[in-house]
């Protein structure tokens, strides 16, 4: 006699048959300088913007002017490129 949990993983396999779950490779490349100064710049609730609110609940006024966003963006670019395998 079946215990009670090999009779409902029984049921669960036969209600849904396995579908879907071929092995797949996919390469991806790294994002690029520019890719990832758009990331910081380009959403409404950007990562600079979240940092500027984040600093002002502390009483902080933190700017960030293009060259300091876009040396972020290199510095990014450059470790992952390090980073990659």
């Amino acid at each position: 006699m079946k215990s009670r949990y090999e009779l409902q993983t029984c049921t669960y396999e036969h209600k849904y048959p396995k579908q879907g779950r071929l092995p797949l490779k996919v390469e991806l490349q790294g994002l690029s300088q520019n890719d990832l100064y758009r990331i910081l710049t380009e959403p409404e609730h950007n990562l600079i913007r979240q940092q500027v609110e984040l600093m002002k609940t502390e009483g902080v006024n933190l700017l960030f002017d293009e060259d300091a966003i876009h040396a972020i963006a290199r510095v990014s670019s450059d470790l992952n490129a390090s980073v990659e395998v």
